[in-house]
């Protein structure tokens, strides 16, 4: 694991350090990769558009596809280059909510609308009733199933920062634990995503009863006494670097929980310039 660090950006509280674990580029490869793809699905469009010919309408989706893939991959980067902090009724109490609406969610949104809607033209321009009735049923359903777990994670997804605790609640889990209680907060270089792997004694951890159960990847096994339970970085539209750095030093220095404003953790959760990050990446 990477030790490359730099301090943190201004506001940071004193001694904050930003470490430097998981890689991290701009995201403009997937564009750069796609874009003749990109032109040669509009190329595509426009002949659809003029001559009535479906038969490149599926070339033209994929290319659309692609093309949102890399305006997702840019758009994220930037999002989580500015982490969202907010207050509760505790005024020591601060915490990031699951985005409903992430860039993530509307290319999801955008793929199944292009998807369906593709089915029915097809359907109507061959004559195809089947194909019509398809996309007509399948894309409210789909449509469902993809809103409503993004619904039930924003309703009730909160990370909280507190003096004395950190919290994970959604409608899979919802764990608190003392921050005197952690013994180690671990990057997971293995999982498809910035997991971070909490390691903290299963007695000191208090873990509620939610309507689902988490996610397998997310728990240690029953015999495990000090876990780690994971804490997905992207779910919180937050820099996984940001977070990682970010936990560490408030488990390892309990003045500044005490102390905490919105301004110091929304500092820490900033990643530093890009020009910063890409002389990091080059010692790492």
């Amino acid at each position: 694991m990477s030790n490359t660090s730099t301090p943190g950006v201004d506001g940071s509280p004193p001694g904050y350090r930003w470490f430097y674990v998981w890689p991290e580029t701009r995201g403009m490869g997937p564009l750069l990769i796609a874009a003749p793809l990109i032109l040669l699905g509009i190329g595509s469009l426009i002949y659809i558009v003029t001559t009535g010919d479906t038969e490149l309408l599926t070339f033209a989706l994929f290319s659309a596809i692609i093309a949102g893939f890399g305006i997702v991959v840019i758009a994220g980067t930037k999002a989580q280059d500015q982490p969202i902090v907010e207050s509760g009724d505790d005024t020591r109490v601060f915490a990031l909510r699951y985005p409903f609406f992430t860039v993530r969610h509307g290319f999801a949104t955008a793929c199944l609308v292009a998807l369906f809607s593709t089915m029915v033209w097809i359907g109507i321009t061959d004559h195809q009733p089947w194909m019509i009735v398809a996309g007509s049923v399948l894309f409210p359903i789909t449509a469902i199933g993809a809103v409503l777990p993004a619904f039930r994670y924003a309703l009730h997804g909160r990370l909280a920062f507190g003096p004395k605790t950190l919290r994970v609640s959604t409608y899979r889990c919802d764990w608190e634990f003392p921050w005197d209680a952690i013994v180690a907060a671990e990057a997971v270089l293995d999982a498809p995503d910035a997991a971070i792997a909490i390691h903290c004694p299963r007695a000191e951890m208090i873990d509620r009863p939610t309507s689902s159960k988490p996610l397998s990847r997310w728990i240690p096994p029953d015999n495990a006494i000090n876990g780690p339970w994971q804490i997905i970085s992207p779910m919180w539209g937050v820099n996984g670097n940001s977070l990682l750095s970010t936990i560490r030093h408030l488990q390892a220095h309990p003045e500044h929980r005490d102390q905490l404003t919105k301004e110091q953790l929304t500092a820490m959760l900033t990643p530093p310039p890009w020009s910063v990050r890409d002389q990091l990446r080059g010692q790492s």
